[in-house]
């Protein structure tokens, strides 16, 4: 009954681990990404979204600061997300998937299931910040990968500077 018991168990799991990678890989994106109003959408009330104009702990997190060489140039907004080009290049898994006057948008897939994160930014020019947007495409919880992700650009948004 132990090698049957086991057997059911791995079988189990690797149907259930094609199953992920499916899901994962077929979530279209949401059909409302893109400002509203000049904003970016607020976060869901799911825990898997950062965003900087939120006000609550669980979702707030500070926009990128617009460095000085890019400001007050003709072509701030132009600037400021080649350098954001330039930085979602170094992921792997991940892609821009629009570009407009002051907003990009990208998609940033796992490593293991492929799930989508969709990330947004929005440059300011008025307040000086780029403002972003992360969220997870499925599922509830993210166990702080969108806020871990957009740490991670912010450091190497601030390297770029001076450059």
């Amino acid at each position: 009954m132990g090698m049957i018991a086991l057997f059911s168990f791995v079988i189990a799991f690797v149907v259930g681990f094609f199953a992920l990678q499916i899901w994962g890989r077929t979530a279209p994106p949401p059909a409302d990404l893109g400002t509203v109003n000049g904003n970016l959408r607020p976060c869901p009330d799911t825990p898997n979204c950062v965003e900087t104009r939120a006000t609550d702990d669980e979702h707030a997190i500070e926009p990128l600061e617009l460095p000085a060489e890019l400001v007050d140039r003709s072509d701030t907004a132009g600037a400021a997300l080649d350098r954001l080009d330039e930085i979602i290049a170094t992921y792997p898994r991940a892609k821009v998937t629009e570009r407009r006057g002051d907003y990009l948008a990208a998609e940033f897939r796992s490593r293991i299931f492929r799930f989508a994160d969709d990330v947004e930014f929005l440059v300011d020019e008025a307040a000086g910040v780029v403002h972003f947007r992360s969220a997870s495409r499925l599922g509830h919880s993210d166990m702080g990968a969108n806020r871990s992700r957009m740490e991670e650009i912010r450091r190497l948004w601030k390297e770029h500077a001076g450059r």
